[in-house]
């Protein structure tokens, strides 16, 4: 793209795509990391919001979800750990409110 610097508006649009491009790129997604010791399954969960509240929930078939824990975010991060599998597979998802 080529900026007319004698045009009016020339800064103006640098200083809108500057801050498009900052907000793409710059969006930090909460993640989810799954490992599996034992007979027991550990949830890592990183990049997480300070003082929102994440509710995490499970579910076997991905019709009916239930809340496995919910928590305040104190620091980036948060682990959770389940007693037992009793089940060969299970599906989790972390939910919050804006």
């Amino acid at each position: 793209m080529f900026w007319d610097g004698l045009h009016g508006t020339s800064k103006l649009h640098e200083l809108v795509a500057g801050w498009i491009l900052d907000v793409l790129t710059n969006t930090v997604l909460e993640r989810c990391e799954a490992t599996y010791s034992g007979n027991a399954l550990n949830l890592q969960m990183n990049r997480l919001q300070i003082d929102r509240t994440y509710t995490l929930q499970e579910s076997v078939a991905l019709a009916n979800w239930q809340d496995a824990t919910s928590f305040v975010a104190i620091s980036g991060t948060n682990q959770w750990t389940s007693a037992t599998l009793n089940t060969p597979q299970a599906f989790y998802r972390l939910k919050w409110q804006p």
